[in-house]
């Protein structure tokens, strides 16, 4: 466990000085403005317009984040060539890999939270009080930045950057338009198409963890949605870093 942890804080130390995190943070808490002021500029609807852009500010940048730096993970390793003094010593490739997502993991962690007190100030600064439910969206849009993460390690095991970007873009996609594709493989008459379709249906459904809107809108949820929806994507992100490490194990580093 040490060894995972000492690859997580220093993949940690090497993300948090990436520039382009902070141009996507930045992007970020300029949306969370934007959306304040859309708000001010509405008619009776400022916090639902508040509330509504906030959340996809914070869902926006923890995919991009996942995306941008979780598939250069691996990567990067290769391209210095430091990997190989990385596990010339007593050092596991599944450590390696986990310790890997778990410093990810953690820079993500201290961006969102950022994010999250941007966005309650500015909440604060509207209304006065919160509405604390609110935040289940943004747990839920945590644990997507969790499963997407994975997802970026998986590509990033095997693939170049490039496409490791694309497929976890693709994937990402696939997932939050699940229902659309579910209605559509069910109605289309191409048996190729069709097949296609209904193989996407085995992806993970992200619009389980997208709950912002309907938070917004004060719709309720159902009894135990929260819980079931972590452990339906803690259960998607075990399984796919348990593919990233079955497929870098067996990679050749030669």
């Amino acid at each position: 466990m040490n060894k995972i942890l000492a690859i997580a804080s220093n993949t940690f130390r090497e993300t948090i000085r990436d520039k382009l995190l902070y141009g996507i943070l930045f992007f970020s808490i300029l949306l969370l403005f934007v959306g304040l002021l859309l708000g001010e500029l509405s008619l009776g609807n400022n916090v639902k317009v508040t509330k509504d852009v906030g959340l996809s500010a914070i869902s926006l940048f923890g995919i991009l984040l996942a995306i941008f730096t979780g598939v250069s993970l691996v990567h990067k390793e290769l391209d210095k060539r430091t990997i190989y003094t990385i596990l010339s010593k007593p050092i596991h490739r599944h450590q390696f890999i986990l310790g890997k997502y778990l410093g990810m993991l953690m820079t993500a962690f201290v961006q969102i939270v950022l994010l999250t007190l941007v966005f309650t100030f500015l909440l604060l600064y509207q209304q006065q009080y919160l509405d604390y439910r609110i935040y289940n969206a943004v747990l839920l849009y945590w644990f997507e930045i969790v499963l997407i993460t994975s997802v970026a390690l998986f590509f990033s095991s095997f693939t170049t950057p490039f496409f490791s970007g694309l497929f976890t873009f693709c994937f990402f996609l696939i997932g939050r338009l699940m229902p659309e594709v579910e209605q559509i493989s069910t109605t289309v008459e191409n048996t190729i198409i069709a097949g296609v379709l209904k193989g996407a249906t085995l992806l993970p459904n992200l619009q389980h963890l997208n709950i912002g809107p309907r938070l917004v809108h004060h719709e309720a949820l159902p009894p135990g949605y929260i819980t079931s929806s972590i452990l339906y994507a803690t259960c998607y992100t075990g399984l796919f870093l348990f593919l990233a490490i079955a497929l870098f194990s067996k990679r050749d580093l030669m």
